[in-house]
């Protein structure tokens, strides 16, 4: 975390007897856009980075600095923006107004939170935009995914308050796929069950048909291997967009299918 632009370390952070947020470490570089998604435990961590709240436990580092103790002097190096103006032109222009003075580190707090598909669009193209001419950290918190790929550079997902992902987008979107196949014992393979484990399989469904798994370990030779392994057949992978990723690590809002088991 040294030179980081912001830092969470070990970050816990309690509302009455329950903890909401466990031991969430991770940090931003200058020029990065990190976006953390999560149903829950995003407001009172963007609340810790701005020194609004003090962790129950661990450190929120800003410019190397405790974000808590020091929270005066470093919002004049801090731009914010949240989900408070009621349409999509009001926020735009209180991004450009938290720009105005040249932060070195812009907070957006769920800014895109109530607002339809286009709103959405209008709000991130401009950030588009701006990022496309200035450098500058950006730390985004948000519940869930939409809207957030063509912009983020990196991505955590919180899931029941842990920090269950914490990865470079683009690599993410290769290590995560869908692969669907049948399994057949034949004469050299008596049983199947494990035949996943090289890829860390995050989410299986066991089909009518065969297996549809999604996988957190992606990668084309290991994958070439496994549709040649006795058994395996009609073996295929296919990408994942960072919505249905999110949605496999934090849960889906439906209730869970029950041919559904986590590995």
């Amino acid at each position: 975390m040294t030179g980081a632009v912001l830092a969470l370390d070990n970050v816990s952070i309690d509302e009455g007897r329950s903890r909401v947020v466990d031991r969430v470490s991770f940090s931003i570089a200058a020029g990065t856009v990190y976006a953390l998604l999560g149903r829950t435990g995003t407001p009172p961590l963007v609340r810790c980075a701005l020194g609004e709240r003090k962790p129950s436990e661990g450190r929120a580092l800003v410019f190397g600095e405790d974000a808590r103790k020091t929270r005066r002097k470093l919002r004049k190096r801090v731009g914010v923006v949240g989900a408070g103006s009621p349409d999509a032109a009001s926020r735009i222009r209180e991004l450009r107004r938290a720009l105005e003075n040249s932060p070195e580190l812009l907070v957006l707090d769920d800014p895109a939170l109530g607002l339809g598909d286009d709103g959405r669009k209008a709000l991130f193209e401009e950030l588009r935009g701006i990022l496309a001419q200035r450098r500058i950290a950006v730390f985004l918190a948000a519940a869930g995914p939409a809207g957030i790929e063509p912009i983020a550079d990196r991505v955590g997902i919180l899931a029941k308050g842990r920090l269950a992902l914490d990865e470079d987008l683009r690599l993410l979107l290769r290590k995560f796929r869908r692969i669907a196949y049948r399994n057949e014992i034949t004469e050299t393979r008596t049983e199947y069950g494990n035949e996943l484990d090289r890829f860390d399989a995050v989410r299986v469904r066991v089909r009518g048909w065969g297996v549809e798994a999604v996988v957190s370990n992606f990668e084309d030779a290991a994958f070439e291997a496994f549709r040649r392994q006795d058994g395996v057949i009609e073996a295929v992978s296919s990408p994942m967009s960072l919505e249905e990723i999110f949605a496999a690590v934090a849960g889906g809002s439906a209730a869970p299918d029950p041919g559904v088991s986590t590995a």
